[in-house]
């Protein structure tokens, strides 16, 4: 059976991940049900940590979404109305995604900020009860439909699921692994995007270290940034640089001075090299069509003119 996949569906849309740290242990210490044999039916049944959870799911995707309209609206160059796309994608036990279409660095600039807002804000509340609780956040880019393809998933009622599928939705859920309450682990391609143009990013950039993430890049070691708000310090717990490589890595950035002009050409290097050893064809990710690697527009070009929405059967799947 074909899958219908949206050739058509072009553009760079922006993945933002938060999970909760602690959380497996936090649980683990309580029961989801408690009850009191001493008083009444209703009285005496007690969730420890379910309203915790269940607040988180409902309170951070709408606070998100309100700090978004904000900051869009602060932006006078992001695309007029695109933080109303910002969708919850995905719900993955203690971990949201979100997913949100970008056109401009304006776009990727003022949704991290709302990000990191959000996170930063609820954080704070969720510590005054809960202090063993804390939030780390992933972002990662995904362009469309050449690298990565959006699916839809027929349901039984007639409805789909929409996904997304690809090497760029795989190294974003593998940084997802290496992320730490504090900054926000970020793709090479979306560093690339805050950096690598005019766009005057709200965000430091920080090379913190080199990871073999499983399948990503021919297995070669994979570059690992931390975005870390400009206007806010950093704060690490005394012992975190004997417990991660990662902030042994920030703080020798930090005392490097790395500018963002050397960032950029590692980035650049590290495609070159591969695409020069592992064929990799990998590309700097950009939001302008016409910043379009000529293979691309070739690829487009025939995806017009043939006028090739989906699949045409399981063997044609992913063949870009």
């Amino acid at each position: 059976m074909a899958i219908p996949d949206d050739l058509k569906d072009v553009g760079v849309r922006l993945f933002l991940s938060v999970d909760i740290a602690g959380a497996t242990k936090f649980k683990g210490s309580r029961p989801s049900i408690k009850i009191d044999p001493y008083a009444s039916a209703i009285s005496g049944i007690d969730t420890p940590w379910v309203p915790v959870f269940r607040d988180f799911f409902i309170d951070f995707p709408a606070l998100f979404k309100k700090d978004l309209l904000h900051a869009a609206a602060n932006e006078k160059h992001s695309t007029p109305g695109f933080a109303s796309g910002l969708m919850l994608w995905k719900m993955l036990g203690d971990e949201l995604v979100f997913v949100i279409s970008i056109k401009s660095e304006q776009d990727a600039g003022c949704t991290l900020l709302a990000f990191e807002q959000t996170i930063s804000g609820y954080q704070a509340a969720i510590r005054k009860k809960h202090p063993e609780l804390k939030l780390k956040g992933t972002a990662w880019t995904a362009g469309f439909p050449i690298r990565n393809r959006r699916v839809l998933v027929p349901q039984h009622n007639e409805a789909s699921v929409e996904d997304y599928i690809g090497p760029d939705m795989d190294i974003g859920f593998r940084l997802g692994k290496l992320a730490r309450p504090g900054p926000i682990v970020a793709s090479m391609d979306l560093v690339d995007i805050l950096i690598g143009r005019s766009y005057q990013s709200q965000f430091h950039c920080a090379f913190v270290g080199w990871e073999t993430l499983k399948g990503v890049f021919a297995d070669k070691p994979y570059p690992v940034h931390w975005l870390v708000r400009k206007e806010k310090a950093l704060l690490l717990p005394p012992w975190e640089e004997s417990v991660c490589r990662f902030a042994q890595g920030y703080l020798k950035w930090i005392n490097s001075k790395e500018m963002p002009e050397v960032t950029s050409k590692r980035i650049e290097e590290t495609r070159k090299v591969l695409n020069e050893e592992e064929s990799l064809d990998l590309f700097s990710p950009y939001l302008d069509p016409l910043n379009m690697p000529e293979q691309h527009r070739k690829i487009h070009a025939w995806l017009t003119e043939n006028d090739r929405s989906e699949v045409l059967s399981e063997a044609d799947f992913g063949t870009d």
